[in-house]
């Protein structure tokens, strides 16, 4: 097991093991004053410095004790900062995943729509080689305005998309919603300019 240096302990190990280092020397000094003889000249000097540094041993601790309370109290503080930081952090990963499941989810409704929305138009298609008949323009007309209505709501909804994206930094989502805003746009000027008896445009062109 490779030693510890005291330069590498941190403030309250360091207390702790200065103070424990003092308890070992209290310690040691009780059994030197327990075994010394006060019978003789030299037993009873002997005994009076043990005494002494006893007691100079005993303040240190008191001294200790107190580098100990602030120690632990600064490990305290560091702690609850710690906590806080970490608290603080989790909190923004859980808004930063709520709202990537809400934009991830208004994508998938508007790729939804979109399909919806082509379906609906491949409907009103004709054969390839067969031609719309006058009353068939007119009723076109009339049926082309609420896929339009829808088309010009997605393109809208693709931008605001876009931007929202944007904010919450979704590079790859911004980037899908706004291939999907030019698609759907592409989509909507071809209905707008349709001329009556051409091929009609899908909503995902």
């Amino acid at each position: 097991m490779p030693s510890i240096h005291t330069k590498d302990l941190s403030s309250l190990a360091q207390a702790a093991l200065n103070l424990e280092s003092d308890f070992a020397e209290m310690e040691r000094l009780r059994g030197d004053i327990e075994h010394v003889s006060l019978e003789s000249e030299s037993g009873f000097e002997r005994a009076g410095d043990l005494l002494s540094r006893f007691g100079t041993c005993g303040a240190r601790i008191g001294g200790r004790i107190q580098e100990l309370a602030k120690a632990l109290n600064d490990a305290r503080e560091r702690a609850e900062g710690t906590a806080e930081y970490v608290t603080h952090q989790a909190n923004l990963f859980q808004q930063r995943k709520e709202t990537r499941a809400a934009l991830l989810g208004k994508f998938e409704s508007l790729v939804t729509r979109v399909r919806e929305l082509s379906a609906q138009m491949a409907k009103l298609k004709k054969s390839s080689g067969e031609e719309f008949s006058p009353q068939e323009k007119t009723l076109l007309r009339a049926q082309l305005s609420e896929p339009e209505a829808e088309l010009t709501s997605l393109v809208e909804e693709a931008g605001l998309l876009k931007e929202e994206a944007r904010n919450a930094n979704m590079k790859n989502l911004e980037r899908d919603a706004d291939s999907m805003g030019q698609s759907l746009n592409a989509a909507r000027r071809k209905l707008s300019d349709f001329a009556i008896g051409a091929v009609l445009p899908s909503a995902d062109a």
